[in-house]
C-alpha cells in the first residue's frame, strides 16, 4: 500500500491537458489573445527591386492567379518578395520593370 502511494506521488499525473493534475489551473488574463514577446522585434526593411526601374511586384493568388502590384495600388506593402534571386522569388513571385512586360508573361493588374 505505501508501495503504491509512493509510486503515484513521485510519477507525474496528467487529466488530459498535459497538466500534472496537483497544479492550480492558471488563469487565461490576455483575454484569449497571445501576449506579445517582451522585447520588440527589429523590422526588416522591405526587399527592394533588383532593379530600382522594375518596382512591379507580380504575385501568385492561393487558387493560381498570377496578379501582379504597382507601387500605390492598395494591396502593394501587403505583398511580400522573399527569397529573390534577380527577378524571380519564392513561390513564384517575381519583380516586373512595366505593366507591358507583365502582360507580355500573362499577368494581370491587380483589381484593387
Amino acid at each position: 500500500m505505501i508501495a503504491r502511494l509512493m509510486r503515484k506521488l513521485t510519477q507525474p499525473q496528467h487529466n488530459g491537458l498535459l497538466r500534472p493534475t496537483g497544479l492550480p489551473r492558471i488563469k487565461n488574463t490576455l483575454g484569449g489573445r497571445k501576449r506579445a514577446a517582451e522585447e520588440p522585434v527589429a523590422s526588416q526593411p522591405p526587399p527592394s527591386p533588383p532593379k530600382p526601374a522594375c518596382p512591379i511586384k507580380g504575385n501568385v493568388t492561393s487558387k493560381g492567379d498570377r496578379i501582379y502590384h504597382k507601387p500605390g495600388d492598395r494591396d502593394y506593402d501587403r505583398v511580400v518578395m522573399k527569397n529573390c534571386d534577380h527577378d524571380m522569388c519564392a513561390k513564384g513571385k517575381r519583380w516586373f520593370c512595366s505593366d507591358a512586360e507583365a502582360e507580355a508573361a500573362r499577368w494581370r493588374h491587380a483589381l484593387r
